[in-house]
Formats: structure tokens, sequence, C-alpha cells
């Protein structure tokens, strides 16, 4: 039922129903799971995260509700338990790339601008055609002042999302860092 409402776009309902789904089976993980990406959706991340704990806790060979705990401690600004439970996801499942991306933004958040640039081109490696990993991956070589590899990677996020705004209000960015202040009219 919750996920018929989730689908429906009946958020509160949804979330009613993962919660009894919760009491009625608290061993079972994945209503755990979507009872917390509800939660998130609606921008209740604390408690998100408490139901991704409880999945993680109930299924230890699963990375999915480490990544998505790791996402929900990084909005919460808990950056120490987002890039543990980050790489608690990478030690089960090295090959999912959104895991990367996830380490990348809190790494980036905690200042530790070569180690997001690792994770987002590891993230790259594993699906290179992921605008976003790019664009971020620009954001970090842009705080890192790497302004040539910033500009080519916001190059390329636009190559594959030419609309996505983001990719080039930040090579405009860059640009203008970089003194080409022409360049920076034309990107934004």
């Amino acid at each position: 039922r919750g996920h018929e409402l989730r689908r429906g776009g009946h958020l509160p309902e949804a979330i009613l129903a993962y919660n009894q789904a919760v009491s009625q089976a608290p061993e079972h993980a994945p209503a755990h799971m979507a009872l917390g990406n509800v939660l998130f959706a609606v921008g209740e991340t604390q408690r998100a995260a408490r139901s991704y704990a409880v999945a993680a806790a109930l299924e230890p060979k699963d990375d999915q509700p480490h990544t998505n705990l790791c996402n929900a401690f990084r909005v919460l600004g808990e950056l120490d338990g987002a890039v543990e439970a980050c790489n608690a996801a990478l030690s089960l499942n090295p090959q999912r790339q959104i895991t990367y991306v996830n380490l990348g933004n809190a790494l980036s958040a905690r200042g530790e601008d070569a180690a997001a640039v690792r994770a987002y081109t590891t993230a790259i490696s594993l699906d290179p055609t992921d605008h976003l990993a790019y664009t971020n991956l620009g954001s970090a070589l842009l705080a890192a002042k790497r302004l040539v590899p910033a500009m080519r990677a916001y190059e390329r996020a636009i190559e594959l999302q030419p609309a996505f705004a983001v990719a080039h209000t930040n090579l405009g960015n860059a640009r203008k860092a970089a003194g080409d202040l022409a360049g920076a009219v034309e990107s934004y």
C-alpha cells in the first residue's frame, strides 16, 4: 500500500502506511528503507536517517541503506557519519556509482577537495554519462583552484546535458576565475 501511495504522490499517507508496515514487521528492512525514502523526500531527514540506520542493521550485507544513510547524514551536516556510511557501502559494493558521488559530496563539504576529486573520478569511471558527477568534479577542482580541469569537467557535463544550467553557471565562474571575462559572460 505504501508503494502505491508514494507512486501516486500521496507522501503523508505513504508515511503512515510504511509506519504501519514497520510496526507489523519491525525486522523487515525493505519497509524501513521505503519509509526512509519517503521521509527523505518530504524533508524529514533526521527520521529518514534513523530508518536507513535500522535497515542497515537488519541487512548488514546490503549496501543501499548505507548509501542512503550517507546522503542523509550529508544533508544533516553530519559529514563524518556521511563519509563513514559511504565507506561502509563501498566495502559491500565497490561498483555502486552513486555511492562515490555521495562520498565526493560529503568530502567536498568537509573541504577535502583532493579526496572528493578521487571519488568523483571513480564515479565517472563507473558511469561516464553522469553529468552531475562531472559537474561535482568541476566544483571540487574549482575549489582546489585547478581551473583548467574544472572547466573541462563542466564542458563535459554540458556536452552530456546541454540544458543543465548549473554546469553553465559553474563554467562561467571558472572562466571568470581564470580571467576569461568574455567566456564567462558567454557561459552565463
